[in-house]
């Protein structure tokens, strides 16, 4: 007992930040009552004694993650309502696109941001409703159980939880506009009376709704289950999903700001799975990534580019230019050059009516000589060089001009309400000026409303790409879609670009 007392002193006197003001107290009084031995033995002793104090006042603290805090609190609500009559839910939100809004604010900033997220989402809430941040960008919400809680409910709170967080933020002088998606699971769907499941759940919904698009909101069923159980089944299907012709290109027109003419389509990655349809993107372009299939992918997506212009020269006709994404382990390969000059032989296509699109790391500091080489190689060659998601990264104007890039593609994350925000117009013409002066082209990409449209029209943007224009479409109905568009476009006043 005395022993155990002793510890539980020595805890209280040394575990927290004012156990430095008792240090000098004690050594002095070593000294005054053991002379130097005393001294030196206390000296010693002390920070070690503190160090034991402090390790034990952390053992005794609760450790619980906020995943675990949120899986208890579900499951105390699931308890809850069973037999009681009472509903409730789960709801996570993802904030979009976080990645590229810290390379742009930082990390300090981002994480203010984020901090501030469940104090916005809590005043759509009730008092005893609760808010988790289950990982960086993620957050969960648990209603506490009521008398009604269906679906309905469900997708007007996600709703009102999206338009918090979606409200204009204001960080120093520049105005934010966030975008998050939300999965929910009512507990009368959870696959079982836990919190775990009913958390899961929930996560899995978000998982659909961000293979949607920004700011889709999804409620769980039970295909989703099966559909998440599909996508571990993923790693072992694609690579004889590259060889079948099952991976195809989808591709996306981009359009003159002048003229409203057709300059070009991007070619886009989509798998058309025998038995789950098409599946999106962010299903299984991380997979082929792991697998290191990154090269053969960009074979399969050049062979359908090339193969799209030959098929638009024979039908409809007046398609400059096709635009394929390599990634830089594509650009990496010493053989690039070759196999791309083959391949537009084999097609009988002008070097320049090939674009190939790279990713503003890839020409950051530090970009190894094989892609200096390879993408000047390619220029030389004739394809030109699109700078994708310009604005989100690091890049150097010395380094634009020496990789010989043509086109700065200005990230989505600048055109988002830039018909409305101020701030927005101001960093885009920025972009513009260094562009005009640099003697680039430029492609607002992302445009999903008129407004924004018109906007980076009225700005001076070159070229215009997004669902404002077209989603992506499979080659057989690009024609179609050409004679809809061009039939279209001849009755409609074009919009003049900015003057002066």
């Amino acid at each position: 007992m005395a022993l155990s007392s002793l510890i539980r002193v020595n805890r209280q006197l040394f575990s927290g930040p004012h156990a430095t003001a008792f240090v000098p107290a004690i050594t002095l009084a070593a000294f005054w009552l053991g002379g130097e031995v005393a001294l030196i033995t206390a000296a010693l002793s002390a920070p070690l004694m503190m160090l034991l104090a402090m390790q034990s006042h952390k053992a005794g603290k609760d450790t619980t993650t906020p995943l675990q805090d949120a899986t208890a609190r579900l499951t105390r609500i699931q308890t809850d309502c069973t037999g009681s009559g009472r509903k409730s839910a789960c709801f996570v939100l993802a904030i979009d696109g976080v990645e590229h809004l810290t390379n742009r604010y930082g990390a300090a900033s981002m994480d203010r941001i984020l901090s501030d997220m469940p104090s916005r989402m809590m005043s759509v809430l009730r008092g005893d409703d609760q808010i988790f941040r289950i990982a960086d960008n993620r957050f969960a919400v648990a209603l506490s159980p009521s008398a009604r809680c269906d679906l309905e409910m469900g997708i007007t709170l996600s709703g009102r939880l999206q338009g918090a967080i979606e409200a204009p933020y204001k960080l120093d002088e520049t105005t934010l506009y966030l975008n998050a998606c939300c999965g929910f699971c009512l507990t009368s769907k959870s696959p079982e009376a836990t919190g775990a499941s009913l958390l899961d759940a929930a996560q899995a919904a978000l998982a659909e709704a961000i293979a949607q698009g920004s700011g889709t909101i999804r409620a769980f069923t039970e295909a989703m289950k099966s559909r998440q159980l599909s996508r571990s089944r993923i790693a072992d299907e694609v690579e004889l999903a590259l060889e079948q012709g099952q991976v195809r290109a989808w591709f996306q027109p981009q359009v003159s700001s002048d003229t409203g003419a057709i300059t070009g389509f991007e070619a886009l990655a989509r798998w058309e799975h025998p038995e789950r349809g098409m599946l999106p993107p962010s299903d299984f372009l991380p997979v082929i990534e792991q697998a290191g299939l990154l090269p053969r992918l960009a074979e399969v997506m050049l062979h359908e580019a090339l193969h799209a212009l030959n098929t638009w020269d024979n039908t409809t006709g007046d398609v400059p230019k096709v635009s394929i994404n390599l990634s830089q382990a594509e650009l990496a390969d010493p053989n690039l050059p070759d196999r791309i000059r083959w391949s537009l032989e084999r097609f009988d296509v002008p070097a320049e009516r090939l674009v190939i699109e790279i990713l503003e790391n890839v020409v950051a500091p530090g970009i190894s000589d094989v892609v200096t080489r390879n993408l000047s190689a390619l220029s030389q060659m004739g394809c030109l060089i699109d700078l994708d998601d310009f604005g989100t990264g690091q890049t150097s104007i010395t380094a634009i001009r020496r990789l010989a890039i043509n086109r700065l593609k200005i990230d989505r994350s600048f055109i988002t309400h830039l018909n409305e925000d101020k701030e927005q117009q101001r960093m885009v013409e920025a972009i513009l000026t260094m562009a005009e002066r640099l003697n680039l082209e430029t492609i607002a990409e992302g445009v999903e409303t008129v407004g924004e449209y018109s906007q980076a029209s009225l700005l001076g943007c070159t070229h215009i790409q997004g669902y404002a224009v077209s989603r992506p479409l499979p080659l057989e109905k690009t024609g179609e879609w050409m004679a809809q568009y061009r039939a279209k476009l001849a009755k409609t006043p074009q919009i003049g670009r900015k003057t002066g």
